[in-house]
């Protein structure tokens, strides 16, 4: 009688250069991927720390713009996000900022 295995694919890393990543992750193409540092302090004091960010929240404050709640409009722009939802929002065990891997021969 022969076993079976169960095996269960995790999404572990995305290569592409930085607008193709911003255009995926729903973000701004002047914001960083992983954090919130705004686009007027990009490339400033590296020893500033910024919030990082959280694609599940961003989600859930793009269902509640959905239903009607004032003010998650400003809040995408304070953060740099487009409101609705990423190619990676529903995957399983996927922390989206943490699959950019940047495509250094794309750039080049």
């Amino acid at each position: 009688m022969a076993k079976h295995a169960c095996v269960f694919p995790l999404l572990s890393a995305w290569i592409a250069d930085h607008a193709e990543n911003a255009a995926l992750h729903g973000i701004g193409s002047k914001s960083c991927l992983k954090c919130e540092v705004s686009s007027k302090e990009l490339g400033g004091n590296p020893r500033k720390i910024y919030e990082a960010r959280d694609y599940t929240l961003y989600w859930e404050k793009a269902r509640e713009q959905q239903s009607g709640e004032a003010g998650i409009a400003e809040y995408f722009q304070q953060v740099g996000g487009k409101i609705g939802r990423n190619v990676f929002t529903e995957l399983y065990r996927v922390n989206p900022a943490d699959l950019h891997k940047p495509d250094l021969l794309h750039n080049i």
